[in-house]
């Protein structure tokens, strides 16, 4: 997949009545192109919400939105262990250039307010949005993606448990879920069921009624005390 997005593109089109050209990744799908480098958000990831805002209204927030991404910004930053340097639109969330421009497709756009959890990464330690998180805010962080932690065995046994005891299903809160549930369990010690609710409760998962997943954080929880937080074994 990361090799998909290395390779670039020079495309021509028409957007909304005017001429486009530009150099994409072979892999980038057109509606993370359209929200990344043009500014046009209209078009969801998960489309769930329906906009009864007026015309004449959207039409000046598309124009200011637009501006925003053609101002752009030079930074640099860690990405899961490797440094990144890149020029990006001013208004480019950083879920959205992950996605787009690195390939890193595992945090998920959804609600794009900060709600559902989809989107959680690590960013400088902490589990933070990257739908409301700028791009440019990340220029000189050290930021992990749920890739990055799966590559780095960080995870491993929770995700092992996760498939055990059934806490995920159609998997699309999984990625966001995992990364806040590290960030819980680095902290150490052996959460509490209320504990490990509260701290999830920005997470949103519409399938599993949630019983499984603190089943499986209260199980991993317990094993990492016995074993040790560096011991990621599950047996």
């Amino acid at each position: 997949m990361t090799e998909m997005f290395r390779d670039k593109i020079d495309i021509s089109l028409t957007v909304n009545g005017e001429p486009v050209e530009a150099r994409v990744p072979a892999g980038q799908h057109l509606v993370d192109f359209l929200r990344g480098e043009l500014g046009l958000t209209g078009a969801m990831q998960a489309a769930n919400t329906v906009s009864l805002t007026p015309r004449r209204r959207q039409d000046r927030g598309r124009k200011r939105m637009t501006e925003m991404f053609r101002d752009k910004i030079d930074i640099s930053l860690t990405v899961n262990g490797e440094p990144v340097e890149a020029r990006v639109p001013a208004g480019q969330h950083l879920v959205d250039f992950l996605r787009g421009e690195l390939g890193l497709t595992g945090a998920h756009a959804s609600c794009e307010h900060g709600v559902c959890g989809a989107c959680t990464l690590k960013v400088d330690g902490k589990a933070v949005r990257g739908c409301l998180m700028l791009a440019a805010q990340a220029d000189g962080a050290d930021v992990w993606t749920v890739e990055g932690l799966s590559d780095l065995g960080a995870i491993k046994d929770l995700q092992d448990v996760f498939v055990e005891r059934n806490a995920l299903q159609c998997g699309f809160c999984t990625p966001g879920m995992l990364v806040a549930i590290n960030e819980l369990l680095e902290a150490g010690g052996t959460p509490s069921r209320d504990q490990i609710r509260e701290h999830l409760s920005g997470n949103y998962c519409r399938c599993t009624g949630y019983e499984a997943i603190v089943d499986a954080v209260e199980t991993v929880a317990r094993v990492r005390a016995q074993k040790g937080p560096h011991d990621h074994s599950i047996r």
